[in-house]
């Protein structure tokens, strides 16, 4: 895992490409909560869940072809501003999935169900 933060730290931008299926139309890719964390811009594909993700303006998202991907990867390296997109992602890996706030979110629900 240390491997693994210590190649994301490295990277200026990281790559989500998903093809939209009903696969992944229907789970989480849990490679996302490290990318969020390690607080640089995400590149993606407009599939599933994600995509509400992205209103937090963390990042490009791109159809699930490879022409309109790799168009997505060159306009975010030609946008100066990118960077802030990192900042943004790892304002939602701090605050809004921070295990801190998860579990508590989880407590009131259980606690709801009494």
């Amino acid at each position: 895992f240390d491997t693994l933060v210590e190649y994301l730290a490295i990277c200026d931008y990281l790559l989500l490409p998903l093809k939209d299926n009903i696969a992944n139309k229907g789970r989480w890719p849990s490679k996302i909560c490290d990318y969020l964390a390690a607080g640089r811009p995400i590149i993606a594909t407009r599939v599933g869940d994600i995509v509400d993700l992205f209103k937090n303006n963390i990042g490009y998202l791109s159809n699930d072809n490879p022409q309109e991907f790799s168009k997505t990867i060159i306009n975010a390296f030609n946008n100066k501003d990118s960077m802030l997109l990192g900042n943004n992602a790892r304002r939602i890996a701090e605050n809004n999935l921070s295990w801190e706030i998860l579990t508590n979110d989880l407590e009131k629900f259980y606690d709801k169900l009494r």
